[in-house]
């Protein structure tokens, strides 16, 4: 009974041995599998409040637009602060530069107005001032004559000077001075007047006056000379005088006569006039 037991369970263990042989093999062949433990930690998920979230997306993106609009704000606020100033500038350049201009031509007009008014008080004065010159020596002893016979050796003689104003207003302070000498011709005479050897007077315009000259003598050897031909009798002097102007004038006057002339006349120089 009981080997009838075993005998099945005998061939059913044969049955397997192979089985489990293979089974060993492969254990061998292949490694272990490793199992990975995986988080079994629940995760808490904290849920917002869907209108929450909403007011303050508005609330950021209102924001975010309102510092949006103020950046462009300043940005052109800058570019037309920007923009007023340069033509600010350019403006005032402008208005430097019109002005500078404007200041040229006042200083311009105001040398050529100060030109035109000199140019004009020069013409003024040139028309209206006095004008005092010599018209003639006159002998005041009666004819100077130098004939080669009957010739009186100490000839007294004296001479009048006839000065006119040939200007529209008066002279003031008219003084004549003057001097004699003979020289020999060719000669430039040289003389030293005498100042003040004559009162001072006023020559009204139009008016003709005489003025003495001082009495001399010329002796024998000096009419001798005239009369030889080889000296001359020299009268000279200046006529000093204020114009209504107060400007100081002087006319200055040289005049000869030899034996071939019967009165005196100018000379070639040493009559010249301011």
């Amino acid at each position: 009974m009981l080997n009838a037991l075993l005998l099945p369970l005998a061939l059913a263990s044969l049955a397997n041995a192979p089985q489990k042989r293979d089974s060993a093999k492969q254990d061998q062949a292949y490694p272990p599998v490793v199992q990975i433990q995986r988080d079994t930690t629940p995760v808490t998920v904290k849920l917002l409040n869907t209108g929450e979230s909403a007011a303050k997306a508005a609330q950021d993106s209102a924001r975010i637009e309102e510092e949006r609009e103020e950046a462009n704000i300043s940005l052109s606020f800058a570019i037309v602060t920007a923009v007023v100033s340069t033509i600010t500038l350019l403006a005032l350049a402008s208005q430097t530069r019109l002005l500078s201009d404007s200041i040229g031509v006042m200083r311009r007009q105001e040398a050529r107005m100060g030109e035109t008014v000199a140019v004009m008080e020069r013409t003024a004065e040139r028309q209206l001032r006095a004008y005092l010159l010599l018209v003639s020596i006159e002998p005041r002893d009666g004819p100077f004559t130098l004939e080669t016979v009957g010739i009186n050796l100490d000839t007294f003689f004296g001479y009048n000077l006839v000065i006119n104003n040939f200007g529209q207003t008066p002279a003031s302070d008219v003084q004549v001075n003057g001097a004699w000498g003979v020289f020999p011709i060719g000669q430039v005479p040289e003389f030293v007047l005498d100042r003040d050897q004559i009162g001072r007077t006023l020559v009204g315009p139009g008016q003709k006056v005489f003025m003495p000259m001082p009495r001399g003598t010329l002796s024998q050897q000096d009419l001798a000379k005239i009369a030889a031909g080889t000296h001359r009798l020299y009268l000279a002097g200046a006529i000093e005088y204020v114009d209504a102007f107060n400007r100081q004038r002087i006319t200055k006057f040289r005049h000869v006569r030899d034996r071939n002339f019967h009165q005196m006349g100018a000379d070639r120089e040493g009559n010249e006039a301011t």
